[in-house]
């Protein structure tokens, strides 16, 4: 036990903390990756993909409203008893899923309400649990803990991917199907609620988040909006950030439309969990060995250009050929560089925001900007779509890889236009906050 303590670099009374925050994101993240791979295959082998433009809508609207809520509810309640609520409320959600499937309920319903659970339970899990984290560990703690508490992130995803791909066989084996999944999900949040309540209660660490007065999201919206309304290199790097989301949620129905149409329904659960377990590992190893130092390698201003150029390179592939390999090669180079280099330039930068408004800064460029390029990808696709099966184009794909190509090049523009004004923008009164403004990127490490 010593021996681990020294390998993970954990002190004194830190590992059984360590173990049951780690155990909450291992199993958050397992069931987040259950539900993602049984519910885009149970939906694409049920109902026609275009339908699943509705879906996107739908989530993306939520996730808005969700995002508001979140500043209303954060700060106001205990985290504890946050995490019991959610996790109570989530296994709850797939009992009654699992419920609706056996008594008949319509598989397109069900498989759409199964994607919206994911879509909410992927934002308020992980916001709930890092602000619980921060309350649990000191900074200094931090520097050393969250990395592993990202490990079991990590491992949970694998493990869950890895069940929900090779399920189908095993449960065919017993006459049942991966629906028996949702039980598992329902299972484990439960497990999660009682750790929460005997492994964290309020005295067991680090008091319980103070309880803050919480503001109105209309309040919250606007602060954020003015910020970077106000600041160009914000500014530019928002619509960059609004078209990257059209063109790779052009991409991921591209992507879907393909393999539904090449891969046969038997066997697709099998091919999305290996596409996800692909997807996954090839971001850890991203993550660990090439972004960090990439970005060092380049600067960030220059970074800011690759994941812009690497959608730009996808979309044109596609254009020119339909092939399943080419297809499913673009979407995971396309989701590894957003997960990746993106998000790490993103938010790299957006840690130059004065620390009073950065949390409704992020909460603007991370929750509403993102959604809103979702919906609008989603309807300019869903119109040509239903233009094109009401007067027979045949050349439907290419039209929408064109809105693609399109919002590409737009990235691209106003990347440009960040890099052009980033120098200039910290000069700007709105990011003065640190006397020593001049060393923040100097503080930056990668």
């Amino acid at each position: 036990m010593n021996l681990l303590k020294r390998v993970l670099n954990l002190q004194s009374g830190e590992a059984g903390l360590v173990l049951l925050m780690g155990l909450l994101l291992f199993g958050n993240s397992f069931a987040l990756e259950v539900s993602e791979v049984v519910a885009t295959s149970g939906f694409l082998s049920q109902v026609d993909v275009s339908n699943i433009l509705i879906v996107w809508i739908i989530g993306m609207l939520l996730i808005i409203v969700s995002a508001g809520l979140q500043s209303l509810v954060v700060d106001r309640f205990n985290r504890v008893h946050l995490m019991r609520w959610v996790c109570l409320i989530v296994a709850g959600a797939y009992i009654t899923l699992r419920l609706l499937f056996a008594v008949g309920a319509p598989e397109w319903l069900s498989f759409s309400l199964l994607f919206l659970l994911s879509d909410q339970q992927w934002l308020f899990f992980p916001l709930i649990f890092w602000v619980l984290a921060n309350d649990r560990f000191q900074m200094a703690q931090g520097t050393r803990i969250f990395p592993l508490l990202i490990g079991f992130g990590f491992f949970g995803q694998v493990a869950g991917i890895l069940m929900a791909t090779f399920a189908p066989e095993l449960l065919k084996s017993q006459a049942l199907t991966s629906i028996e999944l949702l039980s598992l999900n329902a299972g484990i949040f439960i497990l999660l609620y009682i750790i929460v309540v005997f492994g964290l209660r309020d005295g067991s660490a680090a008091a319980p988040g103070a309880q803050h007065k919480g503001e109105s999201i209309r309040h919250t919206i606007s602060e954020g909006w003015e910020f970077v309304k106000n600041v160009d290199s914000f500014r530019y790097m928002s619509m960059a950030y609004l078209g990257l989301a059209i063109v790779i949620t052009v991409i991921r129905y591209n992507f879907l439309s393909v393999t539904s149409s090449a891969v046969p329904d038997a066997d697709f659960q099998r091919f999305y969990g290996l596409y996800r377990l692909i997807l996954t590992g090839s971001s850890i190893l991203m993550t660990v060995f090439i972004t960090s130092r990439l970005i060092k390698a380049i600067g960030l201003k220059n970074a800011f250009l690759l994941t812009p150029l690497s959608m730009t390179l996808i979309v044109a592939a596609a254009l020119v050929s339909s092939l399943l390999l080419l297809t499913t090669g673009g979407m995971i180079f396309a989701w590894v560089m957003y997960y990746t280099i993106d998000q790490t330039t993103r938010k790299t930068f957006q840690a130059l925001v004065p620390e009073e408004r950065r949390g409704r800064v992020s909460m603007f460029i991370d929750s509403y900007v993102p959604a809103s390029g979702v919906i609008m990808a989603a309807v300019l696709v869903g119109a040509t779509v239903i233009f094109g099966s009401l007067f027979g184009w045949a050349i439907t794909p290419i039209i929408y890889l064109i809105i693609g190509l399109v919002a590409a090049g737009f990235t691209l523009w106003a990347t440009l236009r960040l890099r052009a004004t980033y120098d200039s923008s910290l000069l700007n009164p709105r990011m003065k906050r640190r006397a020593r403004r001049s060393e923040v990127l100097d503080k930056l490490n990668f």
